[in-house]
């Protein structure tokens, strides 16, 4: 099994703590080079890759030896991954079109063999977002996506859920939004004699993600929050809502604050507290996390080279000792 749950980030309450080391292993360290237009990094279920889409094509980097594996073609360029859990090879892949603040189409990829499906969006075009269920069954993503004024306050109108193996909608739930009237000179920051006003809007979205056993949740500023799960009449709400996990992505940290970074893989066992600049020195860079089972991976961006028009990546793979 090549992609999994395994990389990403922790149930939020529903990871514990469970257990800790004496200090921190001894990690393992990688480097090696990015573009510009690269993807998400995310962590191989075996926890020994990391992953990510770079000029169309998906690419992996192996966390021993830093070699760079080329796998396949994407159907598009610039992306988000996610990992599909329990599904050998398979993966779910977002990519924009228009412009920045255009929308996504979303697709579920295999590495090796099988079709890749595309989920049936139609009308309702996604904001790029990729939240696979815990079972790989579901994934969530942003709908009815849209911008105001061409560009402004672009955000998405529902939550959908489709399923990873056929690509069909399966059930949407709405976000309400407020609105409210602003100056067009406020908008704009130029001056305007007219005295022009300009409605704005704002999503009420607070948070969304996927609880144990395939419950979908919506967290909704001024709401309760909503959970749903599918059962034999279809989806249904579920209460109370449960902790979930928010976002299949790495966690970014600003750099050298805090200090030390606490070390706890997915499963909830800390691995360690350890100082950033004793690692990555004091060259400014994206510091993330990408957390697996047995395993936390400590990774910075550097600056951007303009002569090799790449970033450099380094890594640091700590794992839990075997006993």
């Amino acid at each position: 099994m090549l992609l999994g749950t395994r990389g990403f980030i922790p149930f939020g309450s529903l990871v514990l703590a469970v257990s800790a080391l004496s200090a921190p292993p001894t990690p393992t360290k990688v480097s090696f080079s990015l573009s510009g237009a690269s993807s998400d990094l995310v962590l191989s279920s075996d926890e020994t890759r990391v992953f990510f889409a770079e000029g169309g094509v998906l690419k992996a980097v192996d966390l021993d030896s830093s070699e760079i594996l080329t796998l396949r073609k994407l159907p598009a360029g610039y992306a988000r991954l996610a990992a599909i859990p329990n599904h050998d090879e398979a993966f779910a892949f977002a990519a924009q079109y228009g412009n920045s603040k255009g929308p996504h189409k979303i697709w579920i990829g295999h590495i090796s063999a099988g079709e890749d499906i595309e989920l049936a969006l139609d009308e309702n075009v996604s904001d790029g977002a990729l939240l696979v269920s815990p079972s790989g069954h579901y994934i969530a993503t942003g709908t009815n996506y849209s911008c105001s004024g061409g560009s402004w306050d672009c955000f998405a109108e529902a939550y959908s859920v489709f399923s990873t193996k056929t690509g069909k909608l399966l059930f949407s739930t709405p976000i309400p939004s407020s609105k409210r009237t602003m100056l067009w000179s406020e908008v704009t920051g130029e001056p305007d004699p007219t005295g022009g006003k300009v409605v704005r809007r704002d999503s009420l979205l607070r948070a969304t993600g996927w609880g144990a056993n395939d419950v979908f949740v919506v967290q909704v500023r001024g709401h309760e929050t909503k959970a749903f799960s599918r059962g034999r009449s279809g989806w249904t709400r579920v209460r109370p809502a449960p902790p979930f996990q928010r976002e299949n992505r790495d966690e970014r940290l600003q750099y050298l604050f805090p200090a030390d970074v606490d070390l706890v893989t997915s499963r909830g066992v800390h691995v360690g507290k350890v100082p950033l600049a004793s690692y990555f020195g004091p060259e400014l860079g994206m510091v993330g996390i990408l957390r697996g089972r047995d395993s936390v991976v400590l990774y910075k961006r550097g600056a951007f080279d303009n002569a090799a028009k790449a970033y450099a990546v380094t890594m640091y793979t700590f794992k839990i000792p075997v006993n």
